[in-house]
């Protein structure tokens, strides 16, 4: 073992950079400390600082119903604000207006009307927002859009709806006036300090040594919160706030924990391979600019910007801190059940390949075709009660942009609009709304029969505006919230078809370029296709069907979110898992040194599910299937079975996949084998897999 510190005699220039940290390790500590001192001061003054209400931006690519939208506001104060709604229910046998309770909506109202950041509230006696048998009235509040806290106007609604409920009426608040998720707090700290540790435990188990997972961990949550913290203060204008910073730190953790665990290995093998999966994981995650949506460009290059810094830690602060402890490590030779599971496997291919397709059958079929539309999400008590007094609609009205060029004109179109859009299928209401003060511009609201996230809910937008709804001289155009939401979700849809196309066939190509020899790539990446594809369709069935912690229906587009950065982060940890599975590890390579590392992810992104908001559980679920799917039935079982069956009976699994083209560096005398040479052993290995000659002098086998 060479003591740390020393310098590597390896020809590859990749090797020098730890090198150089390790011979200038005082000023390599020097300048990581000053940045994580300046940097963390900095990012704590802007989380401080920040709206506690919002955690995610509201995602606003440009659409037609948004255009529309905004030209509502500008022209009927508070028509296009975002909207939440109040809900008074009456005790049984009693009514909102009776003489009882009448005076307490009164007062409910007035003080509405004088809350800062309320731009419009609907009078229930006035509106027609009294359900039929009247024990529920609703009231509609308009809140703009631009308020610099939110949390305070909704603070002061609920003071009056305790008010209200003082006076035996029951309330209830929904829409942009609903709770919001409170965000990550001391719980996630919490969880996610008990996933370091389960992810430190991890890296002893395969270092054999306390000190270096000490190290390891260091490592990563210095080189993760550096850019986490710049993360921030670059995204703190555009809107990454404290869950995106979490899911950001996280997948620093993610990529620069393994990394750290692989550069304990010699010569320059793990070096090219920690830098060969910052390279696809960068590529994975900046991609989300090719969506062309604001808030996914700014997470997936947040995401990229961690990735960078941890990558940086690994290959500069591990080796000066390895120098300052002068601790030498080895890593314990992994055996046992690893290398009975790999011979097992090439004794029985067939068997083991057979076990492997059901098993990504029985999740990706079904995945497939349970697949939800978001109807099946759990909703407040406010959307229940508003659907059972008006109808699953109401919690989404749509509205009817009416435009005319005289005033005088606007008292016919008006009615003549909501007339014929009354008449379209699976509208359950049509009702003349407010006239902007020229009486050029008026709006018509439209309760459909379906809920928001209902697929007839955006065949009904379609039908709409297909439809034609106004006499000559009109223009009408669909807008609202909801048609904004259902458009930003198309767009959505739309980016992931553009990132697949893109990226997606890029990190593809990139993969099999950077591993040799050829059928190696190829076989990497055709194992990668898979398991991204069968975590996202899981996913995506789960929170289709089963929906997502309520609370975030509000924010247009965000549940939409979802499929699309988990897709980029998935494939970029699972690629980046490919390369780390073709890197030989010092004093025997085995499948369980694939494990650890994959496990390490797992335990990260699992202790962000008991504590994460709607988003960021989605994104953390998806990678945690996604990182176990793919190391446990593609990269350790699939795989070693297609090429043991092209290989027969002669050579296990664990040395044509597993070791994965070269030989451990530990079965060598440290740092004399030149990168060449690795490579002509890798492309013997295979060779011989496929049933060809083997080279002369391509190495002994440890798996057999």
């Amino acid at each position: 073992m060479v003591p740390a510190g020393a310098a590597v005699t390896g020809r590859s220039a990749t090797r020098r950079p730890g090198d150089a940290a390790a011979r200038h390790r005082a000023a390599v500590l020097l300048v990581w400390v000053a940045v994580v001192v300046g940097l963390g001061v900095a990012a704590a003054w802007s989380v401080s600082t920040a709206e506690p209400g919002m955690r995610w931006p509201a995602v606003t690519p440009t659409t037609a119903a948004g255009t529309a939208l905004d030209r509502v506001s500008a022209r009927i104060p508070g028509a296009g604000d975002p909207t939440g709604w109040i809900v008074v229910l009456a005790p049984d046998a009693t009514t909102v207006d009776s003489a009882k309770f009448s005076p307490a909506l009164d007062a409910l109202v007035a003080g509405l009307q004088n809350v800062p950041g309320v731009t419009a509230v609907v009078d229930p006696a006035t509106g027609g927002t009294v359900s039929a048998d009247r024990r529920i009235a609703v009231i509609p509040v308009a809140v703009a859009a631009d308020l610099p806290r939110p949390g305070d106007t909704r603070s002061a609604v609920e003071t009056l709806a305790a008010v209200t409920r003082a006076d035996g009426l029951t309330v209830e608040l929904g829409g942009v006036l609903a709770a919001p998720d409170p965000g990550p707090g001391w719980s996630a700290v919490v969880a996610l300090a008990v996933g370091v540790l389960v992810a430190a435990a991890i890296a002893w188990s395969m270092l054999g040594s306390v000190v270096g997972a000490m190290l390891v961990m260091t490592t990563a949550l210095v080189g993760s919160g550096v850019g986490t913290a710049a993360a921030v203060l670059a995204g703190r204008s555009l809107g990454l706030g404290a869950s995106g910073a979490v899911l950001v730190f996280v997948v620093g953790l993610a990529v620069g924990g393994p990394a750290a665990v692989l550069m304990f290995g010699r010569g320059a093998r793990p070096t090219v391979t920690v830098l060969r999966g910052c390279l696809l994981v960068v590529i994975a995650t900046a991609g989300l600019a090719v969506s062309g949506v604001g808030v996914l460009t700014v997470v997936g290059a947040a995401g990229a910007l961690v990735t960078v810094t941890s990558t940086l830690a690994a290959l500069t602060l591990l080796p000066a801190l390895r120098a300052l402890a002068e601790e030498r490590i080895r890593p314990r030779s992994i055996s046992g059940a690893s290398d009975r599971w790999g011979r097992w496997v090439g004794d029985h291919p067939l068997p083991t390949l057979c076990a492997a397709v059901v098993v990504l059958a029985a999740v990706t079929v079904p995945a497939a075709i349970w697949a939800g539309d978001g109807s099946g999400r759990p909703v407040g008590r406010a959307e229940e009660l508003l659907a059972a007094a008006f109808g699953p609609g109401a919690a989404g009205p749509l509205l009817l942009v009416v435009q005319v060029d005289r005033p005088e004109a606007m008292a016919t179109a008006l009615p003549d609009v909501a007339r014929a859009a009354q008449a379209v299928d699976r509208v359950a209401l049509a009702a003349p709304g407010r006239v902007a003060a020229d009486g050029t511009l008026g709006i018509v609201t439209v309760l459909p029969d379906t809920g928001p996230a209902d697929p007839a809910t955006r065949d009904l937008v379609h039908r709409l505006r297909d439809r034609s709804l106004a006499p000559a001289g009109v223009n009408v155009e669909v807008t609202g919230s909801t048609a904004a939401a259902i458009e930003v979700a198309d767009e959505l849809a739309g980016a992931i078809g553009r990132y697949l196309l893109l990226v997606g066939v890029a990190e593809l190509v990139l993969l099999v370029l950077l591993l040799r020899p050829w059928l190696l790539g190829v076989a990497a990446a055709v194992g990668s296709m898979l398991s991204v594809g069968a975590a996202v369709l899981l996913t995506r069935a789960v929170g289709g069907r089963v929906g997502w912690p309520a609370g975030w229906g509000w924010v247009p587009g965000v549940d939409a979110m979802v499929p699309v950065v988990a897709l980029a982060l998935v494939s970029g940890l699972v690629l980046a898992q490919a390369v780390r599975s073709a890197v030989g590890w010092p004093d025997g390579f085995r499948p369980i040194t694939v494990c650890g590392c994959a496990a390490m992810v797992a335990a990260l992104f699992g202790a962000v599910l008991p504590t994460a908001g709607a988003v960021t559980v989605g994104i953390a679920l998806a990678v945690l299937i996604g990182v176990l799917l793919d190391v446990l039935v593609v990269r350790l079982t699939l795989l070693p079975a297609v090429l043991a069956l092209l290989a027969g009976p002669r050579r296990s699994p664990v040395d044509t996949v597993v070791v994965a083209a070269e030989e451990p560096a530990g079965a060598h005398a440290a740092d004399g084998m030149h990168s060449a040479e690795l490579d002509r052993r890798g492309r013997g290995v295979i060779e011989q897999a496929l049933g060809a000659p083997e080279s002369r002098g391509s190495g002994r086998h440890r798996g057999g």
